[in-house]
């Protein structure tokens, strides 16, 4: 009898420590949340290209000294990558390519000097050689984070404005926030 009882004692004990180990692993492994990707060489803006004011710049009310410009989505084709994790390997990034396109199309700059732009976009597949929309809608903010005119930083934004306006330009405007 007690042979059995230290048999199953040691089995909780084993199946304790196992437990208790997958979930110190599991809370060692940080959860992947690409919020922002940035690019050196800068990012290619879908529609930017061949686009044209479609209304008056205007002052944004909430953020002191920022213009917003509406613009028309140039006709270019355009493909967006899609940065994720994977959802079944842990520590896996995953990329994903898709013809797009540019509904909706912003700048925002102080002083002329532009430093974002919105875009909201559908996903596009290809049938029978036309590009067909999809109905995915996705919306991203493409930042110029030292003024060199490259726009290295995106983000996936659910806002149409601006989260942050950069260094930059906001060098010379101290109550710009």
């Amino acid at each position: 009898m007690h042979r059995i009882s230290l048999a199953v004692a040691l089995v909780f004990l084993a199946c304790g420590s196992l437990l208790a180990q997958k979930s110190a692993n599991a809370a060692a492994t940080p959860a992947c949340n690409i919020t922002e990707i940035y690019r050196a060489d800068g990012w290619t803006i879908p529609g930017l290209q061949g686009a044209k004011p479609l209304g008056p710049r205007r002052v944004l009310v909430n953020i002191p000294y920022v213009f917003i410009t509406p613009l028309k989505p140039g006709n270019s084709p355009s493909m967006f990558a899609y940065y994720f994790c994977s959802p079944g390997h842990s520590g896996r990034l995953e990329i994903m390519e898709f013809p797009i396109g540019v509904y909706r199309l912003f700048s925002f700059d102080v002083d002329g000097r532009v430093f974002a732009y919105y875009i909201e976009f559908v996903r596009e597949r290809f049938e029978n050689g036309t590009r067909v929309d999809v109905g995915a809608v996705s919306m991203a903010m493409f930042y110029d984070l030292d003024g060199s005119g490259r726009f290295t930083l995106r983000r996936v934004s659910s806002m149409s404005v601006p989260e942050f306006v950069p260094d930059w330009v906001r060098k010379d405007l101290p109550q710009v926030k």
